[in-house]
């Protein structure tokens, strides 16, 4: 009790001195319990988005993991499909679906480009279940083969227009290069950069 007493006297005995040393603490607790907040908020944001778009759990051959950067397509699942059906019987699984991404130069055109991404190829049940359709900002969702969506970074990057024919240029699963040519149909701004 004395102590309390003490404390009291000493913080009247110079009040301006007091205060600064309240406020200070005041100001340093509230910076950080913003900061810590906006942190953690930021964190959870790019969890949530990354598992969005890349699922809680990947099924993916080691030797690829192991190379990923570079998304070697030699290194990819070769029976996706009986994968997948082991997975979607899995208790609590809700989805599951085969993916494939390889790094391509984009040209809209006769023209080649200088203008990288990523080509992503998946069944439409993935894109509904991320929510890319949702984020459609000009056009449609593809509807048949040749038919793509670009992010619309990319679209911006490549000069392109919805109509434009559009190449990409990639490797194949063997390492040799190939086009592919498709028309743009739909631009999708889902804003981050993992798909724009």
């Amino acid at each position: 009790m004395w102590l309390i007493k003490l404390a009291f006297r000493n913080a009247r005995r110079n009040v301006r001195r007091s205060i600064l040393t309240a406020g200070t603490v005041i100001i340093g607790v509230s910076m950080f319990v913003l900061f810590t907040s906006f942190i953690g908020g930021m964190s959870a944001q790019m969890f949530d988005e990354t598992t969005q778009h890349i699922g809680h759990i990947r099924i993916a051959d080691t030797d690829y993991l192991a190379r990923e950067t570079l998304r070697p397509l030699y290194e990819y699942v070769p029976d996706a499909a009986a994968v997948v059906a082991v997975a979607e019987g899995t208790p609590g699984v809700t989805g599951a679906f085969a993916r494939v991404q390889s790094g391509v130069a984009v040209s809209a055109g006769d023209e080649l480009g200088d203008v990288f991404g990523m080509a992503t190829g998946a069944e439409p049940g993935w894109y509904e279940r991320i929510g890319l359709y949702d984020k459609l900002v000009e056009g449609r969702a593809p509807a048949a083969p040749g038919e793509w969506m670009l992010g619309s970074k990319l679209v911006s990057k490549a000069d392109a227009k919805l109509g434009d024919e559009i190449i990409l240029f990639g490797q194949t699963q063997d390492g040799g290069l190939s086009p592919a040519k498709g028309t743009l149909v739909g631009i999708v701004h889902a804003g981050t950069a993992l798909v724009d």
